[in-house]
């Protein structure tokens, strides 16, 4: 009975505006609220579908359960099209990236929701996906599941980190890049070791790339053998 009744709360049906209501539409508002408001409301919601807010409660129990479910998301898109390679650090550096990009593609749900953690599906999947490449390395199960904790860390720590770079005005983002240049210019006197290295500062430069593969070759030391498949 109880079965029956929730199917019938969330028969999907039309809002005053035509929208059919489902789980999937309520996500990608949810998206497209967060990206143009960096809030996100059931009022809001409401608004958006031009249904009755209660409404978003027949599909979450709450704003936060429809946070997860954005992240979700996000981590769908980031899967989406994955196929691993015999290289399993490439494996591991292809989804790192994935992830990186789908969550810089909506920088407000990114920084909304990238502390968080969940068991829906497509992150029930993207884990069990890392831990299965971490396994066929030789890695044990403990090992497995803390190099998967620290690759899941440092993507989403910098998908916020740069999220939050790329919600700065345009002339604070300038004004940032020029720093960069700025300290290409500093006396050696006071600061010998950026003046030695100066050439090389450049607002350019992309950390995430080059963090991760130093990630990915500690991982690659720790391989039982050494070894990496595919590779010389």
């Amino acid at each position: 009975m109880a079965e029956r009744v929730i199917r019938h709360r969330q028969r999907a049906t039309p809002t005053r505006t035509g929208v059919v209501l489902d789980s999937e539409v309520i996500v990608a508002a949810a998206i497209r609220l967060l990206e143009e408001h960096g809030t996100l409301s059931v009022r809001q919601l409401g608004t958006e579908l031009g249904a009755d807010p209660s409404a978003i409660y027949r599909y979450f129990r709450n704003v936060d359960a429809l946070l997860l479910a954005v992240a979700d998301r996000m981590v769908g898109e980031a899967m989406d099209g994955f196929e691993p390679s015999g290289d399993w650090v490439a494996s591991l550096r292809d989804l790192a990236m994935r992830g990186y990009r789908a969550y810089l593609a909506h920088p407000q749900a990114a920084r909304a929701v990238a502390a968080r953690t969940s068991d829906l599906p497509n992150t029930a999947r993207m884990i069990d996906t890392i831990i299965g490449v971490l396994l066929s390395a030789g890695f044990d199960g403990a090992t497995a599941v803390r190099l998967c904790l620290s690759l899941g860390d440092l993507m989403l720590a910098f998908a916020t980190l740069d999220a939050g770079f790329a919600l700065l005005s345009p002339d604070a983002r300038k004004a940032d890049e020029a720093t960069w240049a700025r300290l290409g210019t500093l006396d050696p006197d006071t600061h010998p070791h950026i003046a030695a290295v100066a050439g090389h500062f450049s607002p350019d430069l992309d950390s995430f790339p080059a963090t991760l593969d130093l990630l990915l070759a500690s991982f690659a030391a720790l391989a039982p053998g050494g070894a990496i498949p595919g590779r010389p």
